[in-house]
């Protein structure tokens, strides 16, 4: 940029400096509809082989072109012209700003498990600086049950022992849901490995801490399997219901309280026997 100077004598001077005009930063938000509050954190839901919809808008402070770039097992990359048509011709043109766009990816899951959803949205380098954003959520995947089974089946599932009904990677899928929803697993309760499925699921009969902590796993199992929903009403006794994530919130509380009397872990087994009466809404 040069800057001139000139007096009333026809004098004049001028000097040249040098102006970096940076790109400003374009601002993605993923839309969190429907994500759902588990005790271990918030996360969509899905279920394997079920189209699932997401969506996201950003903004860009210039007329800048957005590209939008998911990531979530199916990558897909689309972009919205400022001018509707096509990219941005250099230099480019005023154009509409601030410039707004949304975008929409559809994904579908094969095996159950926590996925991640994630968008990027970078300016389109025709000729601006690439800036960038991005926004990403947990989407947990439950697998394709149709109805709930005991403690027993759950530990069969994971001993090792015989020939099991789930194959390998929907069990690891399934404890992998466990340790994400839960409050308990892992971080109190170790569950990595189909060992560790293997131990919580095979308590001491006097032990009703322990009793309670199976029957825990065996309540997450339900959802994870996809056999329980999360928006699943749990009847109790007397005619009286629950919500699902009500119960499991209650007794993941009373596990987690070394405090808890001997009928209060009575009734966190009793809650999570329960949930094999649960029905959808």
């Amino acid at each position: 940029m040069t800057v001139t100077i000139t007096d009333d004598d026809g004098g004049s001077g001028s000097d040249t400096v040098s102006v970096a005009v940076a790109n400003l930063e374009p601002d993605v938000t993923l839309d969190p509809t429907g994500t759902v509050s588990f005790p271990g954190g918030d996360a969509f839901v899905g279920r394997i082989d079920t189209p699932q919809d997401h969506a996201a808008s950003a903004t860009d402070p210039g007329s800048d072109d957005l590209t939008f770039a998911w990531a979530s097992g199916q990558t897909t990359t689309t972009t919205s012209f400022n001018d509707g048509v096509g990219p941005d011709p250099f230099p480019s043109p005023l154009g509409i700003f601030p410039f707004l766009a949304s975008d929409g990816t559809t994904v579908i899951f094969a095996t159950p498990g926590v996925a991640t959803i994630g968008v990027t949205v970078t300016v389109t380098v025709t000729d601006d600086d690439g800036g960038s954003d991005g926004d990403d959520a947990a989407k947990v995947v439950v697998g394709d049950a149709d109805g709930t089974f005991g403690n027993g089946y759950w530990k069969h599932q994971y001993s090792g022992d015989g020939n099991p009904q789930v194959d390998a990677a929907s069990l690891e899928g399934y404890l992998d849901i466990v340790n994400f929803v839960s409050g308990v697993f892992s971080e109190h309760t170790i569950l990595a490995t189909a060992a560790d499925a293997d131990a919580v699921l095979s308590p001491s009969g006097n032990d009703k801490r322990a009793v309670a902590t199976a029957d825990l796993l065996a309540g997450w199992l339900h959802f994870a399997s996809g056999a329980v929903s999360h928006e699943a009403v749990v009847p109790l006794s007397g005619g009286t219901t629950m919500n699902f994530l009500d119960v499991m919130v209650e007794i993941e509380g009373i596990v987690l309280d070394d405090a808890a009397p001997r009928t209060e872990l009575m009734r966190a087994s009793f809650l999570a026997q329960r949930l094999r009466q649960a029905s959808s809404p």
